[in-house]
């Protein structure tokens, strides 16, 4: 009975040595610490609206709404151009009055360009042989009144000069109608310096459009025309 006795005491013994070492060993993987999160580094992710039929790539994110509780809409845009306005005198007045109708506007200048006329001409011809050849059957046609002007290696027939662009497309039609195709050039020169204003209207409501064009800016020749919002 002995020997049974203390066989009970050792495995008594043994097994709270085995249960009181697993518990130690448990509580010390408890306390490893994790691999550090870089939290800098993490993004939040957008909410998506789900579309039957199509992937998640294709998916387009749901946009946030406002503290108002409706989404983000860019605001309506119109973009203008008013002038042209030929003195620095009538275009700071013009630029006082857009302010005081409470819009956005950008002055810029530019030289004017003044048409002194319309060239009627043939050409360039590549050769004075060309020219011959063409002074030949102008001849034949009646047409005269005609001269050569040369400008390096191509020389151009000049078969008259006008003032008004109708008379210079009247022309060209009727040597058409002979069979010569002739074009046009035009002659100008630098004019006085004008001034523009470039209106950007926080507002797509006829009204808005309305208001700028009865405004009273001054010169007759001043106009108001949309233009594309860069």
């Amino acid at each position: 009975m002995r020997w049974l006795f203390w066989s009970l005491v050792l495995f008594n013994v043994g097994l709270f040595l085995w249960a009181t070492g697993h518990q130690s060993a448990l509580r010390e993987a408890g306390r490893t610490p994790l691999p550090p999160i870089n939290a800098d580094k993490m993004q939040l992710l957008k909410a998506y609206r789900a579309v039957p039929g199509r992937t998640p790539s294709s998916v387009t994110p749901i946009q946030e709404p406002t503290a108002t509780g409706q989404a983000n809409v860019p605001s309506p845009r119109r973009c203008f151009t008013v002038g042209p306005f030929s003195s620095n005198e009538s275009a700071a007045r013009a630029g006082r009055l857009l302010r005081e109708l409470g819009h956005v506007s950008s002055e810029r200048k530019e030289r004017e360009r003044v048409i002194e006329g319309y060239r009627v001409v043939i050409g360039p011809l590549a050769s004075l042989q060309a020219v011959e050849e063409m002074q030949k059957r102008l001849a034949d046609l009646g047409v005269s009144g005609y001269y050569t002007l040369r400008s390096g290696p191509k020389n151009t027939i000049a078969l008259g000069f006008f003032t008004q662009l109708d008379n210079a497309e009247k022309y060209i039609g009727q040597l058409a109608a002979k069979g010569i195709q002739a074009g046009m050039k035009v002659r100008s020169r630098e004019g006085n310096l004008l001034y523009w204003f470039d209106v950007d209207v926080r507002d797509s409501s006829e009204e808005t459009a309305s208001e700028l064009e009865q405004t009273d800016w001054g010169p007759t020749t001043v106009f108001v025309r949309k233009r594309p919002c860069q």
